[in-house]
């Protein structure tokens, strides 16, 4: 039974947020005050930054991770041993506040197929082509924040996997496990998809070396097929999923060049948005003021009118005073009219009078 349910988890890409999936009865996704100030910048530079674009040589780096992997039966192989692995670090950011940014170890345990078993089974997960073995990649919930603890807790999975011929990766985020919606935006949900993608890169980039940012895993060269990936989380874990599959959709194009050409499309469709609400702005300040002085002008006219009907009438003087306030909004107004510039297309009403 134990083995049917991890092949039934394998092709799950998230599993239903609880234990610790927030900060208030699972909830997720609580947009509260601005962060606390980043962590990062007491840790060691990362080693794989997430904004270093990827070798323009190497299309596979920012390919989209499109197939899933298949179900399994019986095992045909024998597992290795549990291999605790340490890549390096990397840069992950807030969901919301882009400026809040963690240094995150790359860590994580793995098991992979180590040879044939005692007595085969009949699985029907059979390498590629090329030897490469299809890869479950694991994300914790909020548990222990302790080094590889949470990571270690999947080892059973890891291993049933391994027999039945995955490679199966517990990935650490112990580093990122305590954010909450009281210092980060989401929690760090989207900080844990980040990490999870960032995996994957990783691996895809080292598979055919072994070399995996500068850490060489010999046992690992050419064993994983990254064309079928399962993700699997468990309540933080899950939310991290969620968020890894949204990453993964908005990855543009298969090379380098076509990644370039979106975020240049991005940058200008920003910078033309920003000068549309600049110009837009200046528009209603000149609005505003015009409609000021065209609300002066009338009450103007209205003191004139006023003042020449009144019974009595008003003194010459009085009359006199008020032409020449009329006569000098009048030139305000007609200037304001010139410096405005254009009007956006809208309905705008001018209060008018005939009365000189």
């Amino acid at each position: 039974m134990r083995m049917a349910a991890a092949c039934a988890i394998v092709l799950a890409l998230a599993l239903a947020s609880g234990c610790g999936g927030g900060d208030d009865g699972g909830s997720m996704l609580s947009l509260t005050a601005p962060p606390t100030a980043p962590t990062a910048t007491a840790d060691p530079v990362p080693t794989i930054p997430v904004t270093t674009p990827p070798d323009p040589q190497d299309p596979t780096a920012i390919t989209r991770f499109t197939a899933t992997v298949p179900f399994g039966e019986k095992g045909d192989y024998q597992s290795s041993a549990q291999v605790v692995y340490g890549f390096g670090t990397t840069a992950v950011a807030d969901a919301q506040y882009k400026d809040v940014i963690y240094t995150v170890p790359l860590q994580g345990t793995v098991r992979y197929p180590a040879g044939p078993a005692g007595t085969p089974g009949s699985s029907k997960v059979q390498p590629s082509a090329s030897g490469g073995h299809p890869v479950v990649v694991f994300l914790h919930g909020m548990h222990d924040s302790s080094d590889l603890n949470n990571a270690k807790g999947y080892d059973y999975l890891q291993k049933d996997l391994a027999e039945h011929g995955y490679v199966a990766f517990s990935i650490d985020a112990g580093k990122i496990n305590g954010l909450s919606s009281w210092n980060a935006s989401d929690a760090g949900a989207f900080a844990r998809g980040q990490l999870l993608m960032t995996t994957l890169d990783l691996l895809r980039a080292g598979n055919a070396t072994g070399l995996f940012n500068g850490v060489a895993m010999p046992e690992l060269k050419g064993k994983l097929d990254l064309e079928r990936v399962g993700i699997v989380g468990h309540s933080r874990g899950a939310e991290a999923v969620a968020y890894a599959v949204e990453l993964n959709k908005q990855r543009i194009g298969i090379s380098y060049q076509d990644v370039e050409t979106a975020r240049r499309s991005r940058e200008l469709v920003a910078l033309a948005k920003s000068e549309k609400e600049k110009a837009e702005k200046r528009v209603d300040e000149a609005t505003a003021a015009a409609t000021d002085v065209t609300v002066k002008l009338f009450m103007a006219q209205a003191a004139l009118l006023a003042a020449r009907i009144q019974s009595p009438p008003a003194s010459p003087e009085r009359i006199d005073a008020l032409t020449q306030a009329l006569q000098q909004l009048q030139q305000q107004a007609a200037q304001a009219q010139a410096d405005s510039p254009p009007s956006r297309p809208r309905s705008r009403k001018s209060t008018r009078s005939s009365v000189t």
